[in-house]
């Protein structure tokens, strides 16, 4: 089932994405999800789609460079994204539960795997075409760097970064783990 879930990904994305703007192929979202350093999770219940996280870990100059969009997130290539034990940035790709539940299980997923790749994992970096995200982002210790208008595509963008401990020790995660 891995392209009929990687086809329905690439559907959600684009769906929420300005017009003609998300370019990913799914062949290009399979190989970048096989990369050892990747962390990618899809949950399911008889065989339907329920949700999905996808973080890539990146070299960290890749990462500012998309941050503040002076590289396309589409433009990708095998010599950007960083070895199992190096250090790196993750770059949340596309996060997706169809009720907060399967949210929030997803998100713990990821938590536990930055949390157990904290000594490699220098930095967090989302890059969002959407306004709507990022005052979630910011409560759970992720800081935006850059942001601006795509005259070609007419969205406004957004790049965040932040030190992965500013995100795994925030006040809302810690709130969250120990209430």
């Amino acid at each position: 089932q891995k392209h009929a879930h990687i086809k329905h990904i690439i559907d959600i994305e684009t769906a929420t994405n300005a017009t003609n703007y998300y370019t990913l192929t799914p062949e290009n979202m399979e190989k970048w999800c096989e990369h050892p350093s990747s962390f990618c999770i899809i949950a399911e219940r008889q065989k339907q789609h329920l949700g999905h996280f996808i973080m890539f870990k990146l070299k960290n100059r890749v990462a500012r460079e998309i941050a503040h969009y002076k590289r396309s997130e589409f433009s990708l290539t095998e010599d950007d994204f960083c070895d199992v034990d190096e250090n790196g940035t993750y770059y949340v790709h596309a996060l997706y539960g169809r009720n907060p539940d399967i949210a929030a299980i997803l998100n713990v997923k990821a938590y536990l795997h930055l949390f157990e790749h904290m000594q490699n994992t220098d930095n967090m970096m989302i890059f969002s075409t959407r306004t709507d995200g990022v005052l979630l982002t910011k409560d759970y210790g992720i800081e935006v760097v850059a942001k601006g208008e795509d005259e070609e595509y007419g969205f406004t963008w957004h790049g965040m970064l932040s030190p992965v401990e500013d995100i795994l020790f925030s006040d809302t995660v810690l709130k969250l783990i120990f209430k």
